[in-house]
């Protein structure tokens, strides 16, 4: 990926540790992923935020939505990216664990995926990256694969990977 850096800014409005967890966890999903994560501004091309609304419970269930937006440092939008899921009410109030290792890790996948496409074409023009979870946080287990679906203006990536 050289040449690319990214500052991972703090997430916001996640119930229990959700905001540390999903920080954390995209940091350490991108490195592994041998993209580049700096602390420091000036060293960056692009920052990565990471809001997160949970709507009211309802018949036993939440809506739970992940955005992650990749900007350049000038505020342009590179990739923005939703994971959305319906989990149990209140199950994502204390410790985030194993979801978050989950969102973020889907997560660093798609941003991966759509700059390398990106350098493939080599540029990187403002696209939009929509990505599904679709399997419900609450029920994944070992071994269960979830769907991405990659959206890239006029072209689209199906695939199943990953294990939950």
């Amino acid at each position: 990926m050289g040449g690319l850096t990214f500052l991972i800014r703090s997430v916001s409005g996640a119930p229990g540790d959700g905001n540390a967890v999903l920080t954390s966890g995209i940091k350490g999903s991108m490195r592994r992923l041998d993209l580049m994560i700096t602390e420091d501004p000036r060293q960056a091309g692009y920052e990565v935020v990471g809001p997160v609304t949970v709507g009211p419970p309802l018949n036993g269930r939440q809506q739970a939505r992940v955005f992650w937006v990749v900007n350049t440092l000038d505020a342009v939008e590179v990739i923005k990216a939703m994971q959305e899921n319906a989990v149990i009410a209140g199950s994502l109030g204390g410790e985030w664990g194993r979801v978050g290792d989950i969102v973020s890790e889907a997560a660093a996948q798609g941003i991966e995926e759509l700059f390398k496409k990106s350098q493939t074409l080599a540029h990187i023009r403002a696209q939009h990256l929509i990505l599904h979870v679709i399997q419900p946080y609450s029920r994944c287990r070992v071994g269960h694969h979830h769907h991405l679906i990659h959206e890239f203006g006029d072209e689209s990536i199906y695939r199943y990977g990953g294990h939950c």
